[in-house]
């Protein structure tokens, strides 16, 4: 199963759709909070697509707290550290952190937390849903033979 957690996607969304098409089971999650819950007992995820510019909730935890995203712009890498914090490193062996994200400083954080916890990260800035899943394969098929 392919989990997004991310606000921007729904159901009908192209690569939700373009993954169904190819077969995948796609979980669609809207925010760090609701992810937070779920994702430790998801069950059998394949990948989690973790969204840096996430919403917090509406009932959002302390640690979402624009004190602590930077006014929302870091949720995603909380809740990564949040996943890490509380042992659950099969789940975070699993995520990758996407973001649209051009402000430099922004960017360079997102590398430092990916190198930090070993888990990709990749810009959205995909030609279509088809290049996407494209790339999505070659993940899964790289960290299945590794």
């Amino acid at each position: 199963m392919i989990c997004f957690v991310d606000e921007d996607i729904g159901s009908g969304n192209a690569y939700s759709i373009a993954l169904k098409m190819r077969g995948h089971q796609v979980l669609i999650l809207h925010d760090a909070t609701e992810a937070l819950e779920i994702l430790p007992t998801a069950g059998d995820l394949d990948l989690v697509l973790l969204d840096v510019m996430l919403a917090r909730g509406r009932d959002p935890q302390v640690y979402f707290e624009h004190r602590h995203t930077v006014n929302g712009l870091e949720t995603g890498l909380v809740l990564l550290d949040l996943l890490v914090e509380r042992k659950h490193s099969a789940l975070v062996s699993k995520v990758v952190l996407l973001s649209a994200a051009t402000n430099s400083g922004l960017v360079a954080q997102i590398r430092s937390k990916a190198k930090q916890h070993a888990v990709p990260y990749w810009k959205k800035d995909f030609r279509s849903a088809s290049s996407f899943c494209e790339k999505l394969a070659t993940h899964l098929g790289a960290t299945a033979s590794g």
